[in-house]
């Protein structure tokens, strides 16, 4: 089971911060999760929130943000795990996406590989536009139930992947992403009671905001 730091180890971290990344990392997570949002000068930075501390940040230039405390742009992230963990990076908005397959391309130039790169959005729109300008990226499809047709819609997308909060979730939809060639990703699984109901369902891996805490259960067997 794929254990993804959501936000990085944000239990223990301030979310979507570098030091929550490291600790992510250190702590042996697969994959680490964090959200992009557009400054108004025009960079990609790490927030879930449209706004940061009070700014709305697409009204608001990176170096105003920095002063308000440790927000993180996609370009550092980048550069503190340089291909070393595959990253999950959710589109927040639409007018991400283009700058984000400028960025991901320059990344291909200096030897990142397409399966260094998870794109998911709650905005299928968005991330069909991302697939067509970088076919040879994996998306993942995020939802908050299960459509009546279940994983159909991904299917056709192209997704490698749909992500479902850990409630919604049940064997029908599990076997049927399956059956479509498809991963199941669930959010944000911080119990150890859910951890092994998500394990029994067949899921393939889990959004945590312990990711260290999870590895250690699941090696451990408990």
């Amino acid at each position: 089971m794929y254990v993804i730091g959501h936000r990085g180890a944000s239990a223990h971290k301030e979310e979507n911060t570098l030091s929550a990344f490291e600790m992510a990392f250190a702590d042996g997570a697969h994959m680490i999760e964090t959200d992009l949002r557009m400054s108004a000068d025009g960079r990609i930075v790490l927030c879930h929130d449209d706004k940061y501390r009070g700014r709305i940040i697409n009204e608001s230039n990176l170096v105003d943000l920095k002063m308000l405390g440790p927000i993180a742009q996609i370009s550092d992230v980048l550069r503190l795990h340089n291909g070393n963990i595959p990253l999950n990076l959710e589109i927040k908005e639409p007018e991400v996406v283009e700058p984000l397959y400028h960025t991901l391309n320059k990344c291909m130039q200096y030897g990142w590989k397409p399966e260094h790169f998870l794109v998911s959005s709650f905005d299928h729109h968005s991330l069909a536009r991302f697939k067509r300008l970088m076919p040879n990226v994996r998306i993942g499809a995020l939802l908050e139930g299960i459509p009546l047709r279940y994983s159909e819609f991904a299917s056709e997308l192209g997704a490698y992947s749909v992500h479902l909060n850990y409630n919604s979730v049940n064997q029908e939809f599990v076997e049927h992403a399956h059956e479509n060639g498809m991963k199941v990703l669930v959010y944000t699984v911080n119990d150890f009671f859910v951890l092994d109901k998500m394990r029994a369902l067949g899921v393939d891996g889990i959004f945590t905001d312990y990711p260290g805490e999870a590895i250690t259960y699941i090696e451990n067997d408990v």
